[in-house]
C-alpha cells in the first residue's frame, strides 16, 4: 500500500532496531533517515526526522545502550 507518508526516504535500504526494543530508525536513498517510538500496543509513533546524508544511506548501526546511532552512506 502507498500511503505518500515516507516519500521523504525514498526506497529504504537500512533499518535497525535499538537493543532495548523501544526505537527504530529506518534511512533511505534520499539521505534521510526516521526514528519511530515502538510502544508496547504495537503502536508506532514517530521521533524524529533528519536528513544527515547527501545520497543513499546504506548502513544503520546502534550502541549497544540505545543512545547513538550510526549511519553510513554513498557521499561517504
Amino acid at each position: 500500500i502507498r500511503s505518500g507518508r515516507m516519500d521523504h526516504l525514498g526506497s529504504v535500504h537500512a533499518c535497525a532496531f535499538t537493543p532495548d526494543e523501544k526505537r527504530m530508525i529506518l534511512a533511505g536513498d534520499r539521505g534521510n533517515f526516521e526514528i519511530y517510538d515502538l510502544e508496547k500496543t504495537g503502536k508506532v509513533k514517530q521521533a524524529g526526522l533528519f536528513g544527515m546524508h547527501d545520497g543513499k544511506v546504506t548502513a544503520l548501526s546502534i550502541s549497544a545502550d540505545s543512545v547513538y546511532a550510526l549511519s553510513g552512506g554513498e557521499d561517504k
